[in-house]
């Protein structure tokens, strides 16, 4: 199956795409701007961090809600 000719083909079209989509929340398209400025290393570094802190908590919220009972520290 051929690729479409609108698809980004590059990481800076994929991320300029992301920042003209009308639907890509605000705080991922200022974590993209703000990235361009940043040293790539310490994107890596804080990447690795936000992954472990976010997708914990989100697994957490999103448990609870199936669950129906509150939230516990974890």
């Amino acid at each position: 199956m051929p690729i479409p000719d609108d698809v980004p083909h590059t990481n800076e079209e994929r991320i300029a795409w992301v920042l003209a989509h009308p639907r890509m929340s605000a705080w991922l398209k200022e974590a993209l701007r703000g990235a361009r400025e940043r040293d790539p290393v310490e994107i890596l570094n804080d990447l690795e961090i936000l992954n472990l802190l976010l997708r914990s908590q989100c697994e957490t919220e999103i448990g609870t809600a199936f669950s129906g009972s509150t939230p516990r520290e974890g």
